[in-house]
């Protein structure tokens, strides 16, 4: 594998990671919330049930700590946001689609029509900016 494909690949793990971060954290923190609840419930109920639990032979519940069942808690509260973000795949460069996210805030808080059509010229003007083209096509560009 060449450098520049590795830095590719690393590139995009670490935007897949920084996008369930964000997902996680400021997209849905009622969803996290509530997983970090339900975590600390179950928590409860496993430390209360414990000592029937422990004749089970497949279940173990001593041992574990919080922050297993925390994770667990918002794993189950995010199963719906985990998957959608592996479905869906960013249409945009992470930059425009953070733009986007901000012109789409400003209309819900009531910013007039016309300053949100302006918003979404000014993006993509800066996005066409941007462009680079490929020797090829830049030649063809510069003829015409």
């Amino acid at each position: 594998m060449s450098v520049d494909n590795y830095n590719k690949r690393v590139d995009s793990i670490s935007r897949f990671i920084f996008r369930g971060a964000d997902a996680l954290l400021l997209s849905h923190p009622l969803r996290t919330t509530i997983g970090m609840l339900a975590g600390a419930c179950l928590k409860v109920l496993a430390d209360f049930f414990e000592p029937s639990l422990s004749r089970m032979s497949w279940v173990e519940v001593e041992g574990h700590d919080l922050w297993k069942f925390l994770v667990l808690g918002v794993g189950l509260a995010h199963l719906r946001t985990i998957v959608e973000m592996i479905r869906t795949r960013p249409k945009f460069d992470e930059s425009i689609e953070k733009a986007f996210s901000v012109i789409r805030e400003a209309e819900r808080q009531g910013v007039p029509k016309w300053r949100i059509r302006e918003m979404y010229l000014e993006v993509c003007r800066m996005a066409l900016a941007n462009v680079h083209l490929k020797k090829e096509n830049q030649k063809r560009v510069d003829v015409a």
